[in-house]
């Protein structure tokens, strides 16, 4: 629907200018008017390239990655396909309607005073501009116009009374954190998707499923997922640069989840497929004070087959199984280890090598997402029974989507699903009876969470609280949308901590 908005936008700009070529009559008015109209036309190419990306126009993932000069990487990743479409129409289009701008007399003009035709030309590239989806989803995204302020939630003062207390109680369990790409509830749902993850639906009634967590405000995004889920907060896109160009400190004025470890002597190691330096993943767990953090550069070896992200999760996994063991053989105990797949990346997704070899596909297998989402369910799941079989005695260890699936050869059949879009958490811990979690929540919930099982109390981190708890949370007290609502307008007070 989006995308057919931007091309009605783009016809009627069409006409505004095909009129305002009829009552011009100065000539550099005229090659004003087709400058202005080419540009309108790169405005809507722009929007259609932002799109198949996001599947959900302009938002703060893409503000994000154009302030932190990571644009032009996502685009080869994830519209490569896009781009070598795209660009050679649009390159066709203006050339030919600029050579029949040189080429062509100017016509018969409808007299018209000089106020109307300047109005005609610069009003009309203004209108074509205000009634782009674009311009007025970047100025949504970039200021906090259009959300209501909702006074009733004082969200302020809700994080200062986050603190981390100088001592923790609780066992010195182990943390295993695997974030699963985009795996959301919607891909679990047998009515939607038939067998297409058997494995993980079976391994998850063993555990504690979490099925009503919504995406969080500004969370849509990997590391913007990541921070949601440790920090309880969104990730502020503004200001993340400092003087020297690079990616500044990440959530340095909010308690997170590594500082609750931190405090209990936890070993922190990060390790993730793709490189370290994309979205700056690396430099948000340098922060977050992580002893090691693995990424491609580190993992990777002269024969690793590699897809368009990094290592495919059939390589990473064992690595991570081997990490599991050392950790566990060597002084760092407790350790708290967070890992990030890769296969199910939207667009295409990229099944494991493992797969092919197998045959693993889904259904007829013609639409490639979906046999990468199988194969994740297939690599994915006989890594977590061994995990959790090998560990589950002194350890925590929690599944869960960094963020809801974006644009994807999967979005036709998501978009048949009329429930809410969801994300998923699977806890398994000896402590815990295997069972559905059905409360509304939302990502910020997930770190409070995740305390409460491995330290045995519940604890406040950003605007979450453990849905364990029996007191409501923030979604539940005030409603998903108004507490959305508020978020989004006090966002510009969090740019002062990041």
């Amino acid at each position: 629907m989006l995308f057919e908005y931007a091309l009605i936008h783009a016809g009627v700009c069409s006409v505004v200018f095909l009129v305002a070529y009829f009552f011009v009559g100065s000539r550099w008015l005229w090659y004003t008017a087709a400058g202005l109209f080419a540009l309108n036309i790169i405005w809507v190419a722009a929007y259609f390239l932002i799109n198949s990306i996001t599947g959900n126009g302009f938002n703060e993932a893409v503000l994000y990655y154009i302030l932190n000069a990571s644009w032009k990487d996502v685009i080869l990743l994830t519209a490569y396909d896009e781009v070598l479409y795209a660009v050679p129409v649009i390159v066709l289009v203006l050339g030919l309607f600029f050579y029949g701008v040189i080429r062509a007399r100017l016509p018969k003009f409808l007299p018209a005073s000089v106020g109307m035709q300047l109005f005609l030309v610069f009003g009309g590239a203004a209108m074509g501009g205000i009634m782009s989806p674009l311009t007025e989803e970047v100025s949504l995204t970039a200021t906090s116009a259009g959300m209501n302020k909702i006074d009733h939630i004082d969200l302020p003062n809700f994080l200062a009374a986050n603190s981390v207390p100088e001592r923790l109680s609780g066992s010195k369990k182990n943390l295993i954190v695997i974030y699963s790409e985009s795996l959301e509830w919607a891909f679990f749902d047998e009515s939607l998707f038939p067998g297409l993850m058997p494995k993980l639906n079976a391994l998850s009634a063993q555990g504690v499923v979490f099925e009503g967590i919504q995406q969080a405000p500004m969370s849509e995004w990997t590391i913007a997922g990541m921070i949601a889920t440790q920090c309880g907060v969104p990730l502020s896109s503004h200001r993340l640069r400092n003087e020297s160009n690079d990616f500044g400190k990440f959530a340095g004025g909010y308690n997170c989840l590594s500082d609750y470890l931190g405090k209990q002597g936890f070993w922190r190691v990060y390790m993730g497929g793709a490189s370290s330096d994309f979205a700056g993943k690396g430099r948000y767990y340098e922060t977050m004070n992580f002893e090691e953090i693995f990424g491609l550069e580190k993992l990777s070896n002269p024969n690793s087959p590699l897809s368009k992200w990094g290592i495919y999760d059939d390589e990473l996994l064992p690595l991570v199984r081997q990490k599991i063991g050392a950790l566990r053989a060597s002084s760092h105990l407790p350790f708290a280890l967070v890992t990030l797949t890769l296969d199910s990346h939207p667009p295409e997704g990229f099944a494991s090598p493992a797969c092919k070899l197998r045959g693993v596909r889904y259904g007829r297998g013609d639409v490639e997402h979906l046999n990468a989402l199988r194969c994740t369910d297939e690599i994915l799941g006989d890594f977590l029974e061994q995990i959790v079989r090998d560990n589950i005695h002194d350890s925590t260890i929690v599944l869960l989507s960094d963020h809801l699936m974006m644009n994807s050869q999967a979005r036709e059949a998501l978009s048949q699903n009329s429930a809410p879009r969801r994300n998923r958490m699977v806890i398994w811990d000896k402590a815990l009876t295997p069972r559905t979690v059905g409360r509304t929540a939302s990502q910020f919930d997930v770190a409070p969470t995740i305390l409460q099982v491995l330290l045995g109390r519940s604890y406040q981190v950003g605007f979450g609280s453990s849905i364990l708890d029996s007191q409501p949370n923030l979604s539940e007290r005030y409603g998903s949308r108004v507490f959305d609502e508020s978020v989004y307008a006090w966002r510009t007070d969090s740019w002062k901590k990041w």
